[in-house]
């Protein structure tokens, strides 16, 4: 590697060390803004599917980032290449199931909405289990080819890829299923009967859109 892309390498782990810093750390002060809600809110509630679910993605989240930021701060000595391809095992199975976790959350807010109508989330719920077993799918694909070719580099101290992998498929079926969820809000929120002066945009927020995204 000669000297300019071994500078422009270095400013692009040290931008990632940086941003993945700032975001745990963002991320952990939102934890303790809302912990006061979140115990009265939550932990106080009885026990329920959405509950359990909501606090696993509450703690699995700040775990998976830590996971996925230690390796990349460089304050331990270099791992070997078996512990790199390790960890990006683990940190990508846990990401995968922490998004179909916010999915499945995201789904239960829509059988509210329906009332729970049979049609809908039996359909629904398809295009859930659809949107996941892609997602496998493409994880699996994902690490079959990164797994190869990921080492340590002890010049930037990163675990790295020695060669370019392309990984834009992994983000197609959550993005299939996100879309499919923002069409529906929308469509519910149009097809409901709603007083003259009553915003579509209300309506839309009530139903949570915002939440959804």
């Amino acid at each position: 590697m000669d000297a300019e892309k071994l500078i422009s390498a270095l400013k692009n782990v040290n931008a990632t060390r940086y941003l993945s810093a700032a975001g745990l750390v963002a991320l952990l002060y939102d934890h303790l803004l809302t912990i006061n809600d979140e115990i009265e809110l939550i932990w106080r509630a009885r026990n329920t599917l959405p509950k359990t679910l909501f606090l696993i993605n509450r703690y699995l989240v700040p775990i998976l980032m830590l996971v996925t930021i230690y390796p990349l701060a460089a304050l331990s000595p270099g791992p070997s290449d078996a512990v790199c391809k390790t960890w990006f095992t683990i940190a990508i199975i846990l990401g995968m199931i922490s998004i179909a976790n916010g999915h499945f959350i995201v789904l239960l807010r829509l059988w509210i909405l329906w009332n729970k109508q049979p049609r809908l989330v039996c359909a629904s719920l398809a295009v859930f289990v659809i949107s996941q077993l892609g997602t496998f799918a493409m994880v699996t694909w994902v690490a079959v080819q990164m797994r190869p070719v990921l080492e340590y580099n002890a010049t930037l101290r990163i675990c790295s890829l020695t060669r370019k992998v392309h990984i834009e498929g992994l983000w197609a079926p959550g993005v299939f299923f996100e879309v499919v969820v923002f069409v529906t809000v929308c469509w519910n929120a149009m097809a409901r009967p709603r007083e003259s002066d009553q915003a579509l945009t209300r309506v839309l927020y009530r139903d949570g859109l915002v939440f959804v995204f």
